[in-house]
Formats: structure tokens, sequence, C-alpha cells
């Protein structure tokens, strides 16, 4: 029986010293946040492509019910990092949340492998720029954003830290059509 109190003990311990830690440096605000993925959208039909405007309208829809102050994205909204698909989302948005801005949660998105799936290994520096575009990277909350050109023109990396209501969001995405992160 010691054994098992000793392993509950331990991560309400480890917790306690972990938010009293960040306690210091930091000043939070109760935050709600939805975390959703694979929305992979795009002009495809048939499988589940089929449904994704539908299934992220109902969840903004339900993210909006519940008053969330941050989505996190991390990874797959669109298909192939073309223009049209990350209009699909923000049409979404707007039949959601309406044009006022200032009304929308918080965005913390990461690019996933699928942001330049099938794309040639040539454009995928484009894919990275067209997420940055729609991210909405550049908000009120952003601390720090980096473009890294790596070692090839191909690879581009869309990292950025936020910190929101005192709580600190950091998006690694990755950097290649591999899927691999790159450092």
């Amino acid at each position: 029986m010691k054994t098992k109190k000793i392993l509950f003990t331990i991560p309400f311990l480890a917790f306690s010293v972990l938010v009293t830690g960040c306690q210091k440096d930091y000043k939070f605000t109760p935050t709600k946040v939805a975390v959703f993925a694979d929305c992979q959208l795009s002009n495809a039909t048939g499988g589940v492509v089929e449904f994704s405007t539908p299934y992220l309208r109902n969840h903004l829809k339900l993210c909006k019910a519940n008053d969330v102050d941050v989505i996190m994205i991390p990874g797959d909204l669109v298909n192939n990092a073309v223009e049209g698909y990350y209009e699909i989302f923000e049409t979404a948005l707007k039949d959601v949340y309406g044009t006022d801005e200032s009304q929308y949660p918080e965005f913390v998105y990461s690019m996933g492998n699928h942001e330049w799936w099938n794309l040639d290994e040539q454009i995928v520096s484009y894919a990275a720029k067209t997420f940055k575009k729609h991210a909405r990277i550049n908000t009120k909350n952003l601390v720090k954003s980096s473009t890294d050109e790596l070692a090839s023109e191909k690879e581009t990396t869309a990292n950025y830290y936020k910190v929101i209501n005192g709580i600190p969001f950091m998006a690694i995405s990755g950097s290649n059509s591999s899927g691999l992160l790159s450092y």
C-alpha cells in the first residue's frame, strides 16, 4: 500500500512544483484551450476529406459555444499549401465567429506534412510561406517568430512563441516534405 500511495503523491508534488515555479514568471488567467488536427482541407471528394469542412465548422461551433480562448491545430490544416484551401478555413471562421476578428480566439498552428503533401521538394518553401501568411502568427501575443532558411532553400521552418493569458505556447513546425523536424 505504501508504494501505491507514493505513486499517487509524486505526480501531485511534481505538478505543484512546476506550477509554483511558473507562477513566479507569469500571471495566469484561466484559459480554455481546444485542440484538433488533421482537417486536411482541400477540394477533393470521397472518404474523410469530403466531410472535413462540415466537421471543421462543428468543431469551431463547439469552441465558440464553450468560449474557448485558444485553438491549437498541431498540423494538417490543409492539403498541398493551396491558397484556396486556407480560404475554406477563413470562410468557416467567418461563418461561425463573424467578421470581427477581435472576437476570434487566439490560434496556435503548426505545419504538418499535409501542408506540403505531394508537393515537389523545390516548392516546400512556398508551402511554408503560404502557411505563415494564413497561420495568424502575428498577433498581440506573439513573443518571437523565426523564419530559418536552412542549408537548402527547399527547407523553411515556421516556428514561433506566444504568451496567451500568461501561458507560454510554442509552435515548432516540420520543415521538409518527409514530415521530419530539422534542427
